[in-house]
């Protein structure tokens, strides 16, 4: 099985959003667009992305300004994650709840081939294809194994990219 992310020996802790507290707070806080967010609606976002692997390394002023813009997609069986060109740069997907398949299409017949899964609390992005396909012409997607799948998109601002970078080194390499 192909692994992009390697969270060393142990196996990485589920983030259970199940039903608790703190998860329906923020997908409450998610249902609301970024420019109608409260204070409080971002303070429940930056509380549930505590339990996120992939904010394991950033400051709380980059995390708050992270989770100010946060976005909670929820995908139909088979439905893509990625939305075009704007999500090629500088975002990244961190299942919250269900699984997600990275697959690729052959042109001839267009069967699906199965080249990773991404579970709950597992972090993904556009350029995790790229390293796969590059300029192949390969045709290769993120998918939603199941409906009701959900998938948080965190997109960074371009005056923090800098910043990003340092701080996520850690995470890149993982």
């Amino acid at each position: 099985q192909l692994q992009f992310i390697n969270y060393g020996a142990s196996v990485p802790k589920k983030i259970q959003s199940g039903n608790s507290k703190i998860w329906e707070c923020a997908k409450v806080a998610l249902q609301a667009t970024p420019e109608q967010r409260t204070a409080d609606d971002v303070e429940n976002i930056v509380k549930f992305s505590k339990r996120l692997p992939f904010f394991k390394y950033i400051v709380n002023a980059c995390r708050e300004a992270l989770c100010k813009d946060m976005q909670l997609l929820t995908l139909e069986k088979g439905e893509a994650v990625f939305r075009g060109p704007k999500d090629a740069e500088f975002v990244w997907f961190i299942v919250v709840k269900g699984r997600c398949d990275m697959v690729i299409r052959s042109d001839q017949q267009g069967k699906e081939y199965p080249l990773r899964v991404f579970e709950e609390s597992e972090t993904f992005a556009v350029s995790y294809l790229t390293l796969l396909t590059g300029d192949s012409g390969i045709k290769g997607e993120v998918v939603a194994a199941e409906s009701g799948t959900m998938v948080a998109r965190v997109s960074v601002a371009e005056e923090n990219r800098g910043d990003f970078k340092s701080m996520t080194k850690p995470l890149l390499y993982e």
